[in-house]
């Protein structure tokens, strides 16, 4: 007998690719900002790059790098930094240094021609479908965990929840920043101890594990909050769908959604029309159209 699964992912605000994504989101609406009417944009290549800190100070920096196509402005060197500033708010505050890469270009004559006509901008396809008593489980336990470095000096923004469902039981696994702020590791092992109960009891749920690659040597401890400062890099497209949420054990949308044009680009205007489309007719839908196609002519099927 065939058992239904489902696995659940979700990637915190201060996940490298999370801040990825927030990124080519916040360079989006600061471009639509600054032209003061619609351009031709796709600013959805960024990727940040780890950096390295060494007895408690930054060695090397994190690498942020701007890529994408984008109709040109005199100051984007001061909207970028800007931008930076305002997604990794917290973070810099705790320590946090960057270096910014600006390899931003031009887009072509052709794809600006395309925008200028109004046709769709890429072949692409998106995904929707209704959401399940678990994945808004997944939201609640992830939007409670993203807002705890809020009030919890220990805690950080970098955080992910993965989901598992085997038929029988329920069990969640979190990765989760903590800052530099215990006085000792039995002190962290203590927390977090505490941390895991609190999340059972809130969202009764009896399997949460919090950071289980920890050992007595080594634990998930950072200064900034976020795995970013060392070891770990993200990029654009790799974070959540548009939905929140990351749904292997489902067919759904590959497409990056932050940093496109939200008017030609169908990889990024479908998700929404995919999402909205199956919540009103309760179904798994996919939506595809061609590069020059009418916008408002998708073909639409449903998926089981």
């Amino acid at each position: 007998m065939k058992t239904e699964i489902e696995i659940i992912e979700r990637k915190g605000i201060g996940h490298p690719d999370t801040i990825a994504d927030n990124l080519s989101e916040g360079l989006s609406k600061s471009l639509l900002k600054e032209y003061k009417t619609f351009k031709h944009f796709n600013v959805d290549k960024t990727m940040v790059c780890a950096g390295e800190i060494e007895k408690g100070a930054f060695k090397n920096p994190v690498r942020i790098v701007f890529a994408g196509q984008y109709t040109k402005v005199n100051n984007i060197d001061k909207i970028l930094d800007s931008v930076v500033k305002d997604i990794l708010n917290f973070e810099i505050k705790n320590g946090l240094k960057y270096k910014i890469y600006n390899f931003l270009n031009q887009g072509s004559p052709d794809l600006n021609d395309i925008f200028a006509c109004k046709k769709a901008n890429d072949t692409s396809f998106s995904v929707g479908y209704p959401e399940t008593e678990n994945e808004r489980l997944v939201k609640k336990i992830g939007e409670y965990i993203d807002n705890l470095h809020k009030t919890d000096k220990h805690i950080g923004t970098d955080n992910k929840v993965m989901f598992v469902y085997d038929g029988k039981e329920k069990s969640v696994y979190i990765a989760l920043a903590f800052l530099d702020s215990f006085k000792d590791s039995k002190d962290y092992f203590s927390y977090k101890k505490k941390l895991e109960e609190k999340i059972k009891t809130k969202f009764k749920i009896k399997e949460i594990h919090i950071n289980v690659g920890d050992t007595k040597d080594t634990q998930f401890i950072t200064k900034t909050g976020t795995s970013l400062e060392m070891g770990d890099s993200g990029a654009t497209g790799r974070g959540n769908r548009r939905n929140g949420l990351i749904t292997p054990t489902k067919i759904m949308t590959l497409e990056a959604y932050y940093g496109k044009n939200p008017i030609t680009h169908i990889g990024r205007t479908y998700q929404d029309l995919a999402i909205d489309m199956a919540k009103k007719k309760n179904k798994h839908l996919l939506l595809l159209n061609k590069i020059g196609g009418d916008i408002k002519k998708p073909m639409v099927f449903e998926l089981k």
